[in-house]
């Protein structure tokens, strides 16, 4: 190898060198696992964990991917305070609710109804801002 031909390979290896590596692009804001309307609900599988921060006494909602007639819980604890948890109709009708609370999380057992199946949570009581971690089985 000429003189040229190593000093070029040299200057391309500094080059490089110096060039910050590219990080894979996140995205700026990941969409909500929770929506304040039974229409603008997201869609979360049997199977997840979602971590969530309900409203202060108002019902958020996610829909859950759930065959009609198949039996699911939705395990539900909180990091501080109360919220309730419910399963809905896809009008919006109640199937079944507990409360959640620090001392007693709430095990939600329902099955698929016919068409969607949605979740409801909710901070309750004195709002304090908690999480709410639900496992979907």
């Amino acid at each position: 190898m000429g003189l040229y031909a190593m000093l070029r390979t040299c200057l391309l290896v500094l080059f490089l060198a110096a060039c910050p590596a590219k990080s894979p692009r996140t995205p700026t804001s990941a969409a909500p696992p929770i929506s304040g309307t039974l229409a603008d609900a997201p869609t979360h599988a049997l199977g997840a964990t979602l971590e969530v921060k309900p409203a202060c006494n108002q019902d958020n909602y996610l829909k859950l991917a759930v065959p009609a007639g198949q039996a699911f819980t939705v395990d539900a604890k909180v990091s501080a305070g109360s919220a309730m948890i419910g399963v809905l109709t896809k009008d919006g009708a109640s199937v079944t609710s507990l409360e959640s609370t620090v001392e007693k999380p709430a095990l939600v057992e329902a099955r698929g109804q016919d068409t969607a199946t949605y979740v409801t949570v909710s901070e309750t009581g004195a709002c304090v801002g908690n999480t709410v971690t639900l496992v979907l089985q």
